[in-house]
């Protein structure tokens, strides 16, 4: 009978794990650790340690990977194979365990600590790969988002400019109720220089061979087209032309290039001058 915690404390198990031992020692130290479990949880746990520590710097393995390394040494070191240092029990048995047994679960050990290692390093590098590409799509994203931004911003700056003009009358122009109801826009005629804009708020997509058409019915109730143009969804304020005098603002869907005279029943929106 040994003592176990001596025994442990002698330094002989860190040897072992290093390397250190004859031949003839190595394998005292592995019959002992089949023979006493907290010399045997000793030995395992200076190879993990060793091992570990020539990984430092390089990769992590699994936390799962401890568990597979005890159930191997358990497989390796099944009750069959262990060796009585003490002369009791069954004999027969005893002369037919292995002496390098553990020696080939450390092997096992090590083995699938390189393998788990490797696996778990590939698997790590290709997420960091997607991790990098997903970072930087979304760096260009907020670069879009960022010029989309101000864009828009000196979008708005410049309508709103145009709405201050000191001479600017803004005319409200809503949706013709049998054509399109939910259309509208706003009208800004600068008197002083008769320049007419519209800020389009809602108006379908003109269709191919198609354009819309700005006209202002003069005092005399005549119209007069002020300019054509496309839907397409544009934030910014169209400059289509002036206007000498004007009661009311309306919009048409004619021809593409525009018309002499507007289509009435292609009339979209409408609004009238307030005197």
């Amino acid at each position: 009978m040994i003592d176990v915690k001596q025994y442990i404390e002698s330094g002989v198990i860190e040897e072992y794990a290093l390397g250190k031992l004859s031949e003839q020692e190595r394998a005292e130290v592995e019959c002992l650790s089949t023979t006493y479990p907290e010399i045997g949880k000793e030995v395992e746990d200076a190879l993990v340690s060793l091992t570990l520590f020539a990984e430092i710097g390089a990769t992590e393995p699994d936390p799962r990977m401890k568990e597979k390394i005890w159930d191997s040494i358990i497989v390796e070191t099944k009750p069959d194979n262990i060796i009585n240092l003490h002369g009791t029990g069954n004999q027969d048995k005893a002369h037919t365990a292995t002496p390098n047994t553990f020696s080939y679960a450390v092997a096992a050990v090590l083995a699938i600590i390189a393998v788990g290692t490797t696996f778990w390093a590939f698997n790590t590098n290709s997420q960091l790969n997607e991790a990098e590409m997903e970072i930087a799509q979304l760096n260009t994203a907020n670069q879009n988002i960022v010029s989309d931004f101000t864009t828009l911003k000196d979008i708005v700056n410049k309508n709103n400019s145009i709405y201050e003009l000191p001479n600017a009358q803004v005319i409200k122009l809503d949706g013709i109720a049998d054509k399109s109801p939910k259309s509208m826009a706003f009208a800004v005629w600068d008197k002083e220089t008769g320049d007419v804009y519209l800020d389009i708020k809602n108006l379908p997509k003109n269709p191919d061979g198609k354009q819309y058409q700005l006209w202002t019915i003069s005092d005399k109730g005549e119209p007069i087209s002020v300019g054509v143009f496309d839907q397409a969804g544009q934030k910014e304020m169209l400059n289509l032309g002036k206007a000498e005098t004007s009661i009311m603002f309306a919009v048409t869907l004619e021809k593409a290039g525009g018309v002499e005279s507007p289509t009435m029943s292609e009339m979209y929106i409408a609004g009238k001058v307030q005197s």
